[in-house]
């Protein structure tokens, strides 16, 4: 453009026109000298306005390239942060799946699941037999406890009868005694009754502490298997305690 320009000047001064010649000539030498002069000055002005343009122009691009270099700093730094979000979320991204990839690796597999499955059932039928037998135990143990009571009312009655048969025994003695020390023999208690009583007596309170012995040891045995049961029943806790809690 500036080149152009400059040549639309040039055909002016370098090739003039005839009757610009003719002019010259009619002109004196200070005339043609002021005329190159007002040539040169205008050919000077006409430069100094291209030069102006020109100047002003390139400014005026050079504005336009800060701007746009200014425009492509801020596209430059808005990709950095664009980009280093997108790395920042690519890291988030890739750590989510290693965690799920860890989380994957830790589950059980369809064997592992199967088998607990199998585990599981056979502890739950494991857990309902120990119930049955816990239910059946203290069912024994409840019946255990209502017969010790009943023979430990039984032996209260057997030891009560045990002391009046003695009670008896030793009243009908020293009857028998003193009817002895003083020769007299009443009527209505003769000594061979008597004596005969005595015997009787004797063997039925033989007979009774045998069955109060019998019943103690019963009861004894009774309280054995009570305590027996007990000890079953809390293993049997303890144990369905250890299941549930596994």
């Amino acid at each position: 453009c500036e080149e152009s320009y400059m040549n639309s000047f040039q055909p002016q001064y370098e090739k003039p026109s005839m009757p610009a010649q003719f002019a010259e000539r009619s002109l004196t030498q200070s005339e043609r000298e002021q005329v190159k002069l007002a040539s040169v000055q205008n050919k000077d002005v006409q430069l100094s306005e291209l030069l102006k343009e020109i100047v002003n122009k390139s400014n005026e691009d050079k504005k336009k390239m800060e701007e746009k270099l200014k425009t492509r700093d801020r596209y430059i730094s808005s990709l950095k942060k664009k980009c280093q979000k997108e790395l920042e979320q690519n890291k988030e991204k890739q750590r989510r799946i290693e965690t799920l990839e860890k989380y994957l690796a830790d589950l059980p597999t369809l064997d592992d699941v199967e088998k607990q499955s199998k585990e599981l059932l056979g502890l739950e039928e494991k857990y309902k037999q120990l119930k049955a037998t816990m239910f059946k135990l203290e069912k024994e143990l409840e019946e255990s406890k209502t017969q010790c009571k009943e023979k430990e009312l039984q032996l209260v009655c057997q030891k009560k009868k045990e002391r009046e048969l003695i009670v008896a025994v030793q009243s009908l003695q020293q009857k028998v005694e003193k009817c002895l020390e003083d020769g007299v023999r009443l009527p209505m208690l003769d000594a061979k009754q008597l004596q005969g009583e005595n015997e009787s007596l004797k063997e039925k309170n033989e007979k009774a502490n045998k069955v109060i012995d019998n019943q103690q040891n019963r009861i004894t045995e009774i309280s054995l298997e009570i305590q027996s049961m007990q000890e079953k029943l809390l293993e049997g806790n303890l144990t369905i305690q250890k299941q549930k809690n596994e």
